[in-house]
């Protein structure tokens, strides 16, 4: 016979290992929990900051009748602000615009958006101060 007192000492060794086991992973575990609850707060917080911002830079814009056009050159899109859509009559909307739906709308005797770009990519010009008109939703033409 295996004294009773052996047997428990094999017993508590195992368990023992399990319970360590348990609680480190489980340790590991909550850490790993805290870290993510972490970064989403943390990303929450950045979301939050950037909206604000953005209506901040969309407000300036609005009431200094002013438009933002951020123009990828590589795709062939444009980016509009919110004021641009407002001054020209347009329904915003958040995809990109193509450069043939800007050039549409520009008066054809203020120069070709696709001449402008070539002139651009080719560094015979750095930067982009130019006056021109504008259709407007109702038909009008604006002067940018």
């Amino acid at each position: 016979l295996v004294p009773q007192e052996a047997v428990f000492d094999t017993w508590r060794k195992t368990v023992s290992l399990n319970v360590t086991l348990f609680v480190l992973t489980a340790g590991v575990l909550i850490i790993i929990l805290y870290a993510y609850f972490g970064q989403a707060a943390r990303a929450q917080a950045a979301d939050r900051i950037y909206l604000e911002a953005h209506q901040r830079i969309d407000m300036a814009l609005v009431r200094g009748r002013c438009g933002l056009w951020d123009w990828d050159m590589v795709r062939g899109k444009m980016y509009w602000s919110r004021s641009m859509y407002d001054m020209l009559g347009y329904e915003p909307c958040d995809t990109m615009l193509s450069f043939g739906e800007v050039d549409e709308i520009i008066h054809p005797e203020d120069g070709d958006l696709f001449q402008l770009a070539n002139r651009i990519v080719a560094r015979e010009i750095d930067h982009i101060d130019q006056v021109f008109r504008m259709r407007h939703a109702d038909g009008q033409w604006v002067w940018m």
